[in-house]
């Protein structure tokens, strides 16, 4: 794996102004206290292997451990897929009709990255909407598309590693024009293990019918991205052995960065680091290599 640094002093301060003081209003002052100590502690342990996607998953538990039982977001997951669900019969009409109709699916997928409730404080609905009426006019980096493409189109083995609720059903469609662009290409989807804040899970996979379209895993793991080290041998082995991987989001794209595979990182800049890595505007679209 090459040596990619993957932390800066914006991630320290976003992290302490973001999770400083997440915690009930009426707790204990004693426990207030120590759930501001143990997060500058742990932001202070950050490092490039232990960086704020790993920290993120410690604090959470760690409000638990003071607070109790952590956020459920079961229903708002639930809510977010039948939303997108919803909109499915237009975006295949526009996926269908456009010239490429690989490029539109990956615009639509990068759309449904913005429903992310563990960076976004709130996840509008109708801006949600208007980006995608928009999503056509998303630039991607042409030669990194076409690298994909043929990529996609030569694979033997294509692991695709998901993301967020809601999304979940604009990765499907996507993988449909996988399908039919390479029908011999064998794809798992790889979704998180455990309950990660808003990340599709088995159970958001089955509620869209995406087990239905190809194999579904899960990769053992409760971390907001893709940590080689935390995530099951079975998860680990498949893209080893992928020809190809698609990664969606920012939480991926923060834990594989280095990693010597063949992938393709597809999600919505929300961040000001990465941002300031490749130059772009926050919300931008991403397809990079």
């Amino acid at each position: 794996m090459q040596r990619v640094p993957k932390l800066k002093s914006v991630c320290v301060s976003c992290m302490l102004n973001s999770r400083i003081n997440q915690f009930p209003e009426d707790a204990p002052e004693e426990k207030k206290v120590e759930y501001m100590t143990r997060v500058l502690r742990e932001l202070g342990e950050m490092t490039d292997s232990h960086g704020p996607v790993l920290a993120t998953r410690n604090i959470v538990k760690m409000q638990e451990e003071l607070f109790g039982k952590k956020q459920d977001y079961s229903e708002l997951k639930s809510k977010f897929n039948q939303f997108v669900m919803e909109k499915v019969p237009f975006l295949k009409s526009e996926i269908e009709k456009a010239d490429d109709s690989f490029k539109r699916a990956i615009q639509y997928g990068i759309v449904g990255n913005y429903i992310d409730f563990a960076v976004m404080e709130h996840v509008d609905e109708e801006q949600l909407e208007q980006m995608f009426v928009d999503a056509a006019e998303y630039v991607l980096d042409e030669a990194v598309y076409q690298a994909l493409k043929q990529d996609v189109c030569n694979a033997k083995n294509i692991v695709y590693l998901l993301d967020n609720c809601g999304e979940v059903v604009i990765d499907k469609l996507i993988i449909e024009v996988i399908q039919r662009l390479n029908p011999q290409a064998e794809i798992t989807a790889i979704v998180r293990g455990e309950e990660a804040v808003n990340d599709a899970t088995i159970e958001d996979a089955e509620q869209v019918g995406l087990d239905d379209l190809v194999k579904v895993i899960g990769n053992g793991s409760d971390i907001l991205g893709t940590c080689l080290k935390y995530i099951s041998e079975e998860a680990r082995t498949v893209i080893e052995e992928a020809d190809v991987v698609l990664s969606k989001g920012q939480g991926n794209f923060e834990t594989l960065l280095g990693y010597d595979k063949n992938i393709y990182y597809i999600f919505l800049c929300k961040c000001q680091m990465i941002a300031e890595m490749f130059g772009v505007e926050k919300f931008s679209p991403m397809l990079v290599k």
